[in-house]
């Protein structure tokens, strides 16, 4: 978790850049300040901001297969039982937040 002034923007869009090796391994992280992620790594070298899909408004459906499905070892934080506590372990100290609620 970073505070906002120290992370890179375009505009109102913090950069963040997105890995994927291979089937299975896949992260996230802000880009570089230094522009050590210019130009981005995709096919049309530039920063994308596709739209973004609140969890209300997923086809009807496809949110029950998500949290039902088994990933392992791996955890899904959005499940509603899972939430609560992913929110709380990210959030820096001194925010006033209640996850739960």
């Amino acid at each position: 978790v970073h505070a906002a002034n120290s992370l890179p923007f375009e505009g109102n869009h913090a950069k963040v850049v997105y890995h994927k090796d291979g089937i299975s391994t896949h992260c996230f992280r802000s880009a570089k300040n230094n522009g050590g992620d210019e130009p981005p790594e995709n096919h049309k070298g530039t920063w994308q901001r596709p739209p973004v899909v609140g969890w209300d408004g997923y086809p009807p459906g496809i949110r029950e297969k998500l949290t039902a499905a088994d990933f392992g070892s791996a955890t899904l934080g959005i499940r509603d039982d899972t939430f609560g506590s992913h929110l709380e372990k990210a959030k820096p100290a001194g925010i006033a937040f209640d996850p739960y609620a």
